[in-house]
């Protein structure tokens, strides 16, 4: 008797990865936008998301929160938006090229669900840094909405276990910091080359000398 065809693989689903490739695009795309209403603020004009004293980007942007992060990091936060949405980007298309050339998706799976933890963290501590302020930011909003619905796909969305497994953590590791380090080390020149925010009193008039003082 001849032997029986063993029954090919089943593919690997993409939908859920193709779906992370376009809130990927879509995140980077509105950091660049922040980025760009930032330069604007920065250089003396006025930002579109400047509604009023409630609603108003260029407050956060101002905060001594974002100052320290752009500060410390040499990027301010739209740049870290950018970098995590490069990333997503990054590693969406190595799962979807890793399924097409029936390699194994898990290093990818497991580094978008790592990045998906991080940027639900990040927007915790955003968010807790906006509502300091007493300010509502429209476009940090519209980047949480990005970044939770990423984390849900990516929870959801994607095959296997939610962690990487014994075994899978190297490479899980390798390919999602290796993105996130090239894209980190892509922003630092923009990073740095953008304005910070100016510290208090750095655009008072010097003090005027009181006119009943002698004139040495």
């Amino acid at each position: 008797m001849s032997k029986k065809a063993s029954t090919p693989a089943a593919p690997v689903p993409t939908r859920g990865a193709l779906a992370l490739l376009l809130l990927g695009i879509a995140t980077s795309g509105l950091a660049i936008y922040q980025w760009m209403e930032l330069l604007t603020l920065r250089a003396g004009g006025a930002t579109t998301c400047g509604i009023n004293a409630q609603v108003n980007c260029e407050t956060v942007w101002n905060s001594d929160f974002a100052s320290a992060v752009h500060d410390t990091l040499g990027i301010p936060i739209a740049g870290l938006g950018l970098v995590w949405g490069l990333t997503a980007v990054g590693l969406s298309a190595l799962y979807l090229a890793w399924a097409k050339a029936k390699r194994s998706v898990r290093p990818a799976a497991s580094g978008l669900r790592l990045l998906a933890l991080a940027g639900v963290v990040s927007v915790a501590v955003f968010a807790a840094a906006s509502a300091r302020v007493g300010v509502v930011c429209p476009t940090c909003v519209g980047t949480y909405v990005l970044v939770l619905a990423f984390a849900a796909v990516a929870w959801r969305g994607l095959p296997g276990p939610l962690l990487p497994q014994a075994g899978e953590w190297g490479d899980t590791l390798k390919w999602t910091v290796g993105i996130t380090a090239v894209a980190f080390v892509a922003m630092l020149m923009p990073g740095r080359a953008t304005p910070h925010a100016p510290k208090a009193g750095a655009f008072l008039p010097p003090p005027v000398a009181n006119a009943s003082q002698p004139t040495p």
